[in-house]
């Protein structure tokens, strides 16, 4: 459950930076000022944990013998 979590925030921040480089790029490149908030990245990295939480936790109480 912790390794579920901690890779599925791990990803969702790689994710986040690299939209983040994407946005700041193509702003400065066509001479807008486009950031990235804290609540929506919050919330994102909210969402990309909860994707990797749930189905662990739903594995996590299945029967290893029954599913094999």
């Amino acid at each position: 459950m912790i390794e579920s979590m901690f890779s599925t925030i791990l990803g969702g921040l790689i994710g986040l930076s690299f939209a983040a480089l994407v946005v700041e790029t193509i702003g400065s490149a066509m001479d807008l000022k486009e950031t990235v908030s804290l609540a929506v990245s919050m919330g994102r990295i909210g969402f990309s944990a909860g994707v990797g939480i749930l189905p662990a936790n739903k594995a996590s109480k299945l029967d290893p013998f029954e599913d094999l």
